[in-house]
C-alpha cells in the first residue's frame, strides 16, 4: 500500500506554477509590444515580395517540365512511327 505524498505533491506543484508564469512571463512580453498597423502592412508587403520570386522560379520550373513532357511524348510517337515505318518496310 502505498503511502501519501503531500508535501512532495504541494513542492512540485508550486515548483511547476513557478515554471509556467516563467513562462508565459516572455509571452506576455511579446504581446505587450504589439506593432502598429502600418508595421504589420510592411511586413505583410516584404512577404508578398518574397511570395512573387517564388512564384517566377516555380514558373521557370513548370515551363522546363513542360518541355520535358512535350520531348517524351514526341520521342514516344517517333519510336511507334519508326516501329510501324520498319515492319512495312
Amino acid at each position: 500500500m502505498e503511502r501519501p505524498m503531500d508535501n512532495w505533491n504541494d513542492d512540485r506543484l508550486d515548483e511547476m506554477s513557478r515554471r509556467m508564469d516563467e513562462g508565459f512571463k516572455e509571452m506576455r512580453e511579446g504581446f505587450a509590444r504589439t506593432a502598429t498597423r502600418e508595421e504589420v502592412n510592411e511586413r505583410f508587403d516584404g512577404v508578398d515580395k518574397r511570395f512573387d520570386s517564388v512564384d517566377k522560379r516555380f514558373d521557370r520550373l513548370e515551363n522546363r517540365v513542360d518541355r520535358l513532357y512535350y520531348g517524351c511524348v514526341a520521342l514516344l510517337v517517333l519510336l511507334v512511327g519508326n516501329s510501324i515505318a520498319s515492319a512495312w518496310i
